[in-house]
């Protein structure tokens, strides 16, 4: 709305200046749709007159054309096709004076009728209207969706000008119980003076607001910044309670400890979300008599099983002493039970080898003093067989010496005593005492010698078990050619490699 500043004319209220403005313009739509269809009434008249027009020229001039070719031998039926393909005619129907009736072509769906006499009788021609009809069905369509739209429009406004008016209306009748006065103003200028004065009173009041509730909300925003940021920074559990027993926060790494989620511990009483356990039964205690726990053990029932847990909380009181919740730290224990449980498995295991030790030092002892009177007594005369089972003896003491003294090596810390050690020479002797011990299996060694800086005991242990392994799987396997392989090479790297025929390892165990 324009405002006329120079003129001190009547002025025209807000609501009626509304309803002017789209009276108006509904009413200038319906006009131009009454237009439109009188536009296009005008049009289809004058289409309807023209093809009448045409029809009646083309049936005129068929009739002369009819009159003039009576005379010709050509059949009237080819007549009649010939007139209807050139002027567009849907059907000629002839009534000749003699009572026959000839037709030619096909009735349409919308037709429009001319009738003549000629020579040959009455001439009936027949056009389609289609076109026309279609035309005049579609002008009704678009005046009835006119006709439909201006009511439309129309009932509009009447149900919406309320709508708009009634928000400026009650936002006068405001304006005017604060005091102010409209004086020269209009009723808009009016309300948006009064508007802008009351957001500038409530922009100072939202400003000392402010200053108010920053002042009261420090201390409570102090208990939720502390839990975010322990939240964010600790690994162990992390659970803050209020001083209702509700859970305020609850970390990921405590979410996962508990098996439950973030989002439905959130705002639920202790026993709710986290059910009926030891673990909750302890902070609910703890919130009651406001206690502080540290290192205390207790556990928590999960559908997984129990799940051993260290609690520390701490309490939270303001400058006035009243509390404010508890914060929980928390950690799993199985970890730590499962290592207290190997250590004792350990330190259990140390003192068996202690045992063993002992035993295999006393052991020892006893072998050496066996084996050195057996071979006393060999030094003496013997019968053969006695002399044969002796040795065999003999035999069996050095290998019960050579268990126990590795038995011993096992015990005793670990020590590497390295030296230039010839693989050949090593791999030789243990060969030529498995050939002793084992007549039946076919021993072979191949390939050129070369030395390795390496504890000859310990290298010596390793091959002697690998060639044990080879015996017992021919031993099993129980074949007649039974061999074992051994071939030393130096290229790309000095390596050496044992095979053998035995049973081998069943491809489940490989």
């Amino acid at each position: 709305m324009v405002r006329l500043a120079s003129a001190p004319l009547t002025k025209i209220s807000f609501q009626r200046s509304v309803k002017f403005f789209l009276a108006s313009l509904v009413g200038y739509l319906i006009v131009v749709i009454l237009a439109l269809l009188l536009l296009l009434q005008e049009s289809l008249l004058k289409v309807h007159a023209i093809s009448q027009s045409q029809w009646n020229r083309t049936a005129d001039f068929s009739t002369d054309w009819l009159n003039e070719v009576s005379q010709t031998s050509d059949p009237l039926q080819a007549k009649l096709s010939s007139l209807r393909s050139r002027f567009a005619i849907a059907q000629i129907v002839v009534n000749t004076k003699t009572g026959q009736t000839i037709r030619d072509g096909s009735l349409p769906d919308h037709s429009f009728v001319l009738t003549r006499d000629s020579i040959v009788g009455s001439v009936r021609y027949v056009f389609d209207s289609t076109v026309l009809e279609t035309t005049r069905r579609k002008f009704l369509i678009i005046g009835s969706i006119g006709g439909i739209g201006s009511l439309l429009g129309t009932i509009l406004l009447i149900f919406f000008l309320p709508m708009v008016v009634r928000p400026v209306e009650e936002m006068l009748d405001h304006a005017r119980e604060s005091g102010q006065k409209i004086g020269e103003r209009d009723e808009a200028s009016f309300v948006i003076d009064t508007f802008k004065a009351s957001i500038d009173r409530m922009k100072l009041q939202e400003t000392e607001l402010k200053d108010l509730h920053e002042r009261e909300k420090t201390r409570a925003d102090d208990l939720e910044r502390i839990t975010s940021t322990l939240k964010r920074s600790l690994t162990s559990g992390f659970l803050a309670v209020n001083s209702s027993g509700q859970v305020i926060e609850l970390n990921g790494a405590g979410a996962e400890i508990l098996h439950v989620k973030e989002e439905d511990t959130s705002g639920r009483e202790l026993r709710e979300a986290l059910g009926s356990a030891p673990f909750s039964e302890m902070l609910n205690k703890a919130v009651k008599e406001q206690i502080s726990l540290t290192r205390e053990e207790t556990e928590h029932r999960t559908s997984a099983g129990s799940i051993p847990i260290g609690l520390t909380t701490v309490p939270l009181f303001n400058d006035k002493g009243t509390f404010l919740g508890l914060l929980a730290l928390f950690t799993d224990l199985t970890e730590i039970r499962k290592l207290e449980t190997q250590v004792h498995d350990l330190q259990t295991l140390a003192d068996l080898g202690e045992i063993a030790a002992g035993i295999a030092h006393e052991f020892r002892n006893s072998l050496s003093t066996i084996l050195g009177y057996l071979k006393l007594v060999r030094r003496e005369r013997l019968p053969e067989t006695v002399a044969a089972r002796l040795k065999h003896a003999e035999d069996e003491a050095s290998l019960l010496s050579t268990a126990v003294s590795g038995l011993l090596n096992f015990a005793r810390p670990f020590a590497l005593e390295k030296q230039p050690t010839d693989m050949a020479s090593l791999l030789s002797t243990l060969l030529s005492r498995w050939e002793s011990q084992s007549p039946e299996v076919r021993f072979q060694m191949t390939g050129p010698s070369f030395s390795l800086n390496a504890d000859p005991a310990l290298v010596g242990r390793a091959f002697d078990n690998i060639l044990r392994n080879s015996v017992e799987s021919i031993r099993e396997k129980k074949a007649d050619d039974g061999a074992v392989r051994v071939e030393l090479s130096t290229t790309p790297r000095p390596s050496v490699s044992v095979r053998d025929n035995g049973l081998g390892v069943a491809a489940e165990d490989a």
